[in-house]
């Protein structure tokens, strides 16, 4: 056995006292080469030498290492995990999850999937080993953290959840998630300060991060500080035209103050005052469509795509309104794959392309569309039906009917609830369950 030099990884010398060497003489043995990669014979070693493997296993003459076939299959399995996960059917992704573990049971993306589904189920029991056992095998794991503050909120516990979420941000300083779970967990604990210290400090070294803006707007609003949310929506806004939840957010205040007029005069103005602003203009379509004026939210949407090619916001509402109207689908649909290249990661823009591609009656990709929606935003009640709508459109009625009882089970009046309910009565009478 070659031996390894002064240089070995901790992770190696740590590691090597609770290792079973094969063929080996174990109190003799020197320490083994660390190896950090491999493709096909060749391996590579953690001091960059590449080296190969002439004495392999039957599996390495036969496959070679890293083999390409094999490691997309693992790959796909892990993608259907987590849209599993995003569709809430825990189940099926601890089944897919648990496939990918039984040919690697170190993999970290797979344990991690694993373990969100399972406190996705509220299987408190079966999740704090998983937990446990990622944190001793990776200690420096943002990540990792992150699940063990989840857990630890899921049962109340939110002093242990303000150490994991506060551990991920050493680890990762610039983690949302991080951030983000470290807030939930200031505000279950009655925190407000904190929460709100948190965010101002990320600003305070990021001041024009969109991301950690949008957060800071949400605490203001669950502080029920709609003026100082506001300004911040706004700034959103100047950061990055194209944030979605920001306009949502920020019409959801206008529209629960009753102020929709006023908002959209004072828009107007900062649209005249500049006029190459895409927020102000978009803001503009965006209150006329709130108010139910869609002719008019139509024209503004259809001046912005006309000025701006790439305006994702208004590409993504003006393909909602044509395809929730006579307008041409075709056109609705380069519009929406506009939005979709611009914001690839956005729920909103998905259901969008999923929407249209539904009412042009191609439903396999409408099905392909919800479910990126739900891998963003899986505890939506319309992205659900949406996707209860495009199986059943493709003959997937028990498939249809559970997902029409998660969007039930999440929000049992959600908009379009009755509808949502007609239709899992009316595949029931076909036989879909």
């Amino acid at each position: 056995m070659a031996e390894a030099g002064h240089g070995s990884p901790d992770w190696l010398t740590s590691g090597f006292a609770h290792l079973w060497l094969p063929y080996a003489q174990m109190q003799l043995a020197p320490t083994p080469i660390a190896v950090v990669g491999a493709d096909g014979a060749r391996l590579k070693l953690a001091d960059g030498q590449e080296l190969i493997d002439g004495v392999s296993s039957w599996w390495t003459v036969c496959h070679g290492y890293n083999h390409p076939h094999i490691r997309d299959a693992v790959a796909t399995q892990l993608q259907l995990a987590r849209i599993e996960l995003a569709r809430g059917r825990p189940g099926a992704a601890i089944d897919y999850a648990q496939q990918v573990l039984r040919t690697n049971r170190d993999r970290l993306d797979a344990r991690l999937v694993l373990t969100a589904a399972l406190i996705q189920r509220r299987e408190v029991d079966a999740a704090l080993p998983e937990v446990r056992r990622m944190a001793t095998q990776y200690p420096q794991s943002a990540d990792v953290q992150i699940a063990a503050g989840r857990l630890a909120l899921l049962k109340n516990d939110t002093g242990t959840a303000g150490k994991a979420f506060g551990r991920a941000l050493e680890l990762a300083p610039d983690s949302i998630d991080a951030l983000t779970g470290a807030v939930d967990a200031d505000y279950q604990s009655r925190d407000v300060a904190s929460a709100r210290r948190r965010v101002d400090a990320r600003l305070a070294r990021t001041p024009n991060d969109a991301q950690a803006l949008l957060l800071s707007a949400q605490t203001f609003i669950k502080a029920n500080d709609f003026v100082n949310a506001e300004l911040v929506l706004k700034r959103v806004l100047e950061v990055d035209p194209d944030n979605l939840p920001a306009y949502d957010l920020l019409g959801r205040i206008y529209l629960s103050q009753q102020r929709l007029s006023a908002a959209q005069a004072e828009f107007e103005s900062l649209s005249r005052r500049r006029p190459n602003s895409v927020g102000a203009r978009t803001m503009v379509a965006t209150l006329l469509h709130l108010q139910n004026r869609l002719d008019e939210a139509r024209e503004q949407y259809e001046l912005i795509v006309q000025t701006y090619g790439d305006a994702a916001v208004a590409s993504n509402n003006l393909a909602w309104l044509y395809a929730n109207s006579e307008g041409n689908l075709d056109v609705a649909l380069t519009l929406a794959q506009s939005a979709k290249k611009e914001l690839p990661h956005q729920a909103e823009v998905s259901d969008t392309l999923g929407w249209v591609y539904y009412r042009k009656g191609l439903f396999p990709m409408a099905v392909m569309a919800f479910e990126q929606s739900l891998q963003t935003d899986p505890n939506n009640p319309l992205y659900h039906y949406h996707l209860a709508l495009a199986q059943a459109g493709q003959g997937d009625n028990a498939l249809a009917r559970k997902a029409i009882e998660r969007a039930l089970a999440l929000n049992p009046r959600f908009e379009g609830a009755d509808d949502a309910r007609r239709l899992s009565s009316e595949l029931a009478s076909r036989g879909g369950f």
